[in-house]
């Protein structure tokens, strides 16, 4: 039996994401995708 594998993305770089996204097509990967936005935080000190 065969399970479904869903991929994860995680980018803060919505260019990247379209570019990823695009790709995974182009490849004919048939897997479920989720996205989520990665947020950059700043400390400071």
């Amino acid at each position: 039996m065969k399970k479904e594998v869903q991929i994860l993305l995680v980018e803060d770089n919505e260019g990247d994401i379209v570019l990823t996204l695009e790709a995974l097509k182009e490849a004919k990967v048939l897997n479920s995708v989720q996205v989520e936005k990665m947020v950059k935080q700043r400390c400071s000190i």
